[in-house]
């Protein structure tokens, strides 16, 4: 069974990624700060066409979503597989600037991760702009 592990260090605490192939899927697991846990679920599935469509789950008060749905549209096209990804980062008290370092370093990590699996990550919205 394949498995990959990606780590970035933001504001001095770790965020991991983890993916396992299942079959020719993959489960992606997003976590770190100084509380992981589950805040989404986001699951990415490509057509016979190439687009991408996404189903999720959000617990009650969070946005966990943004980065999940980010990886898993972007790794789904570039996989051309089922992607489901489990996302959790939390911070305490993180200002807006913390924010948006915490998202541009989920970027820089998603282009990481998409070299990786072999392509380029794909033309699509910048999650770092919301």
């Amino acid at each position: 069974m394949k498995s990959l592990h990606f780590e970035t260090v933001v504001l001095s605490k770790t965020i991991t990624v983890d993916l396992l192939l299942a079959g020719s899927d993959w489960n992606v697991l997003i976590s770190g700060g100084d509380k992981p846990h589950v805040g989404s679920i986001s699951v990415a599935r490509p057509d016979r066409s190439g687009e991408v469509s996404l189903e999720k789950i959000v617990l009650p008060s969070h946005k966990d979503d943004y980065v999940g749905d980010r990886y898993a549209a972007a790794l789904a096209a570039v996989t051309g597989q089922t992607v489901a990804v489990s996302c959790g980062i939390h911070y305490d008290g993180l200002s807006k600037l913390g924010i948006a370092q915490v998202m541009e370093a989920m970027e820089a990590l998603l282009t990481e991760v998409c070299a990786a699996l072999g392509g380029q990550m794909p033309e699509t919205d910048d999650f770092t702009k919301r």
